[in-house]
């Protein structure tokens, strides 16, 4: 299971985000090609970092599937309805004017199938004239196989490191991590989890929002250098095109 152990540790994992400023830069491009959008559910919305600070602008929800890390966002977020299930197969019976799949979480999803129902998932979720932000992750060729990956955390109360190599098994990137976790309270634990995740094509994700319905600009760059998908069901302009770009570019 996803993050079984390692939940906790979830927020120290990625203390490098800025989760502001990544908001701050969606809500930029939101306001070009969404201006009116007041809604907006967040998919594999994790420990709620990104919808804490997008809820002071947005009505927002999230969705997750570790009832762990909703458990720490529900803390974090005593005011947002926050949901369990799958991104792939869930239903919520309304629509948002945005829907976001922010730091490449599609990536664990397990094949091309199952991204294809999560697509249409987040596409159905989508008020009239509603914009689909996604955010991919390394496509086969980018994948930096064998790379060995080691980082180290520490807080007041901790001093976290975890090591693995990248390894990959046809198109799917597969980690054994190694936890080193120290405290005062608890010494020193180790243990190894196991993450796979898909290695996605940028038109395997871009096909299968065209067969969700939507229209669809890749920019390369995105957020944080995995590159962005932003779709909708409307035809976009080329003037709106150029504004994503040019966005998502500062």
């Amino acid at each position: 299971m996803l993050y079984e152990h390692s939940a906790a540790l979830f927020d120290i994992r990625y203390a490098q985000k800025d989760y502001a400023a990544e908001v701050s830069r969606f809500a930029a491009l939101a306001a070009r090609v969404h201006p009116t959008a007041s809604t907006l559910l967040d998919v594999a919305c994790g420990t709620g970092l990104h919808l804490q600070h997008l809820k002071t602008r947005y009505r927002v929800e999230g969705l997750d599937l570790s009832a762990d890390l909703l458990q720490t966002a529900r803390e974090r977020l005593v005011d947002v309805p926050l949901h369990q299930g799958d991104m792939s197969n869930f239903t919520l019976g309304r629509t948002f004017d945005l829907v976001t799949s922010f730091f490449a979480s599609i990536a664990y999803l397990p094949d091309v199938e199952t991204m294809r129902r999560s697509i249409a998932c987040l596409a159905d979720h989508l008020a009239p004239g509603g914009v689909l932000f996604l955010e991919p992750w390394l496509t086969p060729a980018a994948y930096r196989e064998n790379e060995v990956v080691h980082n180290v955390r520490r807080t007041p109360t901790h001093a976290v490191s975890w090591m693995y190599v990248m390894r990959r098994r046809g198109t799917v990137a597969v980690w054994d991590i190694h936890w080193l976790v120290g405290s005062a309270e608890h010494g020193v634990t180790h243990f190894v989890e196991n993450e796979e995740l898909s290695l996605f094509t940028t038109e395997e994700v871009v096909g299968a929002m065209r067969d969700a319905g939507l229209d669809v600009v890749h920019d390369s760059r995105g957020l944080h250098g995995y590159g962005a998908m932003v779709a909708r069901r409307e035809r976009w302009s080329p003037q709106d095109t150029s504004a994503i770009h040019e966005t998502l570019a500062t």
